[in-house]
């Protein structure tokens, strides 16, 4: 059997699959766009687990335009990561009821300049800010809180600061109200990595952003197939992300880089665009890296 005729083979098995759980699981899939019929909420949630530990093809665009703003990314799919998946979902029977649990999503969010357009306000020293700004910063409260909301439903949310501790609650509750309540009522973790670890590591930022994303690596079990996304505006925690990923046997990294220095509106127009295709991010079994630009007009 040659190349073509043995990836024509793989192809068959491989949709042959994706149609046999979508089958079981009353899932309708039509040239890739899958369809639920009515059910309870503990079948639509097993639905959508399946949606998730399957390939069912969730194609992105190259360049997806929103906003004034163009997210570019490149993805590659893993094939011994998703060969394992499907030989696993077989051999353990995963549409059981009560069966034990075979993934788990960690998602790690920015602070400055990814929720809150902080070197923007530095230029008025968070003090006397124009009416103007107060209402482009209650546009960015709104897009970043929902943003957040959507990132608890998937995963273990948390938000990792090379700031002081404190400042994302203080912060927070001066500029962006909604989003102090989203912190609060859905428990998402806050930490500072400066506080943890400036003294072992004086000066060294990315340092204290690696050891503590490595920190969390305790709370999860490293043989599970694990979705690891990350938003930033720095490469520091693109970095340390990669870095986790090691301490996993199976994960999909997947990193979202905003623009540098946005004003409130710019940094909205972001997680608006982001929080459009999240669920196609989350759910997409391939390592994805994805950059946010301002979409440049051509007259």
């Amino acid at each position: 059997m040659n190349d073509s005729e043995e990836q024509k083979n793989q192809d068959f098995q491989d949709y042959y699959l994706r149609q046999k759980y979508i089958k079981k699981l009353g899932i309708v899939q039509i040239n890739e766009i899958v369809f639920y019929p009515q059910q309870n909420n503990e079948q639509k949630k097993e639905a959508q687990l399946m949606q998730q530990q399957i390939e069912i093809n969730l194609q992105l665009e190259n360049t997806y335009e929103q906003n004034g703003y163009q997210m570019k990314f490149h993805s590659r799919s893993d094939d011994d990561v998703r060969n394992k998946y499907i030989k696993k979902l077989q051999n353990q029977k995963i549409l059981k009821q009560n069966q034990t649990q075979k993934h788990q999503s960690l998602i790690i969010f920015d602070w400055d300049d990814t929720i809150l357009c902080t070197k923007y306000l530095q230029y008025y020293d968070f003090v006397d800010i124009p009416i103007e700004i107060l209402r482009q910063l209650s546009f960015l409260d709104n897009s970043a809180s929902k943003l957040l909301k959507k990132a608890t439903t998937y995963g273990n949310t948390y938000i990792i600061t090379n700031a002081i501790k404190g400042w994302v609650q203080y912060s927070s509750q001066l500029f962006l109200p909604k989003v102090f309540n989203v912190i609060n009522e859905n428990q998402i973790t806050v930490i500072s990595a400066r506080t943890e670890f400036e003294d072992v590591f004086p000066g060294d930022c990315l340092k204290w952003k690696v050891e503590t994303f490595k920190n969390l690596k305790k709370f999860y079990d490293e043989d599970l197939i694990t979705n690891l996304i990350c938003l930033g505006d720095s490469n520091i925690e693109i970095d340390a992300l990669h870095i986790l990923a090691k301490g996993f046997n199976q994960s999909l990294i997947k990193t979202i880089k905003f623009k540098e220095n946005p004003n409130p509106e710019e940094l909205a127009r972001q997680q608006e665009l982001v929080n459009d295709k999240f669920d196609q991010i989350y759910l997409t079994i391939k390592n994805l890296t994805i950059r946010l630009e301002k979409k440049n007009n051509i007259n």
